[in-house]
């Protein structure tokens, strides 16, 4: 199976910075989706350094290798991985073609069609 997920510039360089900062030898980007937040699916990003999970889907985009597990894959082909840093807000944005709700923070994420139990909060929309 292929995945696609664009990281932008912004978010490539501040990856790349961890990485040579926590000196990791077989650095990726274990891109996932669990259930919780306010819509009901969030994201997880984390670095991880050595081989990823035997079933892993793996991309790469602006030389950032990118590991997605099977059961998010369906949720995260076509994301695009932004960077941002501003005096509103710090961290990692997500544009996700997949989702048809979001919560107001944006952290979470549902899509038509599957029930996914939430709390409702944030400014669901």
């Amino acid at each position: 199976m292929n995945i696609d997920i664009k990281i932008t510039e912004k978010a490539a360089e501040f990856i790349a910075e961890i990485i040579v900062g926590q000196e990791l030898k077989e650095p990726y980007l274990n891109f996932s989706v669990v259930g919780g937040g306010c819509s009901g699916l969030k994201y997880g990003l984390a670095l991880a350094d050595g081989e990823p999970e035997i079933d892993d889907i793996i991309t790469e985009d602006k030389n950032i290798k990118i590991c997605v597990d099977p059961y998010s894959a369906k949720y995260l082909n076509g994301c695009v991985v932004d960077y941002v840093d501003n005096d509103e807000t710090q961290g990692f944005k997500i544009e996700n073609p997949n989702a048809t709700k979001k919560c107001g923070c944006e952290n979470s994420f549902s899509i038509d069609g599957e029930e996914i139990d939430t709390c409702g909060g944030c400014g669901y929309k």
